[in-house]
C-alpha cells in the first residue's frame, strides 16, 4: 500500500504514507497513525477501542492472533488478510459476526486448512533500508489481488452484508498440496 503513494512519500514512514493515501482518496474516513507497534493487550486495546473495524494486514500471526483476542474481547470487528508462499496464496479471515470462529481459535483444519510453509526461495525475503517489514518476491499482481480481496470483505463488514465467510483463500499459483493445487478460491462458501 505504501509504495502506491508515489514518489513524493519516498523516506515518509509507512503509517504516515498509508495514511496520507487514505485521506486523499477517502477524505470523510478518520485515520489514526501509530508509529509505535503496541505489545500488550491494554496498548492495544487503546488503538482500537475508538474503530469501526479493525484491518491488520502485517502479516504478522503472533499480532493477528493478539487483535483477534483483544477485538473479541472488547466486541470490534477484524478483517486479517495476507499473503503466503511469496505471493502463491492469499488468506484474509473476518471476525465480526457472533458465529465468526474468533481468528485464534480456528484449530478445526476442515474449515480452515493450514497454508503449508514453502521453500526458502518461495518465502525469500530481504531487509530494505528504512523499513521494518521485510520485502519479499510477492508479484505486484498477487499484492493487488490481495490488498483487493481484503477490502472487499472489509466493506462487506462496513456495510453488514456478510456475503463472504468468515474465512477466504484464494491461490494465484498452484502447489502440491491440497487444497491449494488448483488457482482459485479454496474452501466453503458462506
Amino acid at each position: 500500500m505504501r509504495h502506491v503513494s508515489g514518489h513524493s512519500m519516498v523516506g515518509v514512514p509507512k503509517v504516515q504514507a498509508v495514511q496520507s493515501i487514505i485521506g486523499d482518496h477517502a477524505p470523510w474516513a478518520e485515520v489514526s497513525a501509530f508509529m509505535e507497534a503496541p505489545r500488550t493487550p491494554r496498548e492495544i486495546q487503546e488503538r482500537i477501542h475508538r474503530a469501526d473495524i479493525v484491518i491488520d494486514t502485517t502479516g504478522n500471526e503472533a499480532l493477528a492472533h493478539s487483535l483477534a483476542m483483544v477485538s473479541q474481547d472488547i466486541g470490534k470487528r477484524l478483517v486479517s488478510g495476507a499473503l503466503y508462499r511469496g505471493g502463491f496464496i492469499a488468506r484474509v479471515r473476518r471476525q465480526a459476526l457472533a458465529g465468526d470462529t474468533p481468528i485464534h481459535q480456528r484449530d478445526d483444519l476442515t474449515r480452515y486448512p493450514v497454508i503449508p510453509a514453502g521453500h526458502d526461495s518461495e518465502d525469500f525475503a530481504s531487509p530494505q533500508l528504512g523499513c521494518s517489514a521485510p520485502v519479499n518476491n510477492a508479484p505486484p499482481s498477487a499484492v493487488s489481488a490481495c490488498a483487493s480481496l481484503i477490502s472487499q470483505v472489509a466493506i462487506d463488514v462496513l456495510t453488514g452484508r456478510f456475503e463472504f465467510a468468515d474465512e477466504v483463500i484464494e491461490v494465484y499459483r498452484a502447489i502440491p498440496e491440497p487444497p491449494f493445487h488448483q488457482i482459485g478460491k479454496v474452501g466453503r462458501e458462506r
